[in-house]
């Protein structure tokens, strides 16, 4: 589930990487609206003791509450325990009614 994958992305390490990669690889395409790399560096440091946080939000149009098959529930329930167990906020989902 593209939900559960987005645990990699919480890991400072992994988004400060991920950040200093984009520059390089794609120079006056990617930019800061907002700050620069040194930025970056300080909110995602590894000796930052704040927790970040991230939300996850599953967009699925045609998905309704209505129609949720106990399958899906569980599949559901099953990837917002671990979202939440990996300090990440409760799974969200948004569907068309």
């Amino acid at each position: 589930m593209p939900a559960v994958k987005s645990v990699a992305w919480g890991h400072r390490a992994v988004l400060r990487a991920k950040v200093r990669d984009r520059l390089r690889n794609h120079p006056g395409v990617t930019r800061f609206l907002r700050g620069d790399l040194t930025a970056v560096d300080a909110l995602l440091g590894d000796d930052q003791r704040t927790r970040v946080t991230f939300p996850v939000v599953l967009v699925q149009p045609g998905f309704s509450a209505s129609t949720l098959s106990p399958q899906l529930g569980s599949i559901l329930a099953s990837a917002n325990d671990y979202l939440v167990r990996a300090n990440f906020n409760p799974l969200r989902v948004i569907g068309s009614k």
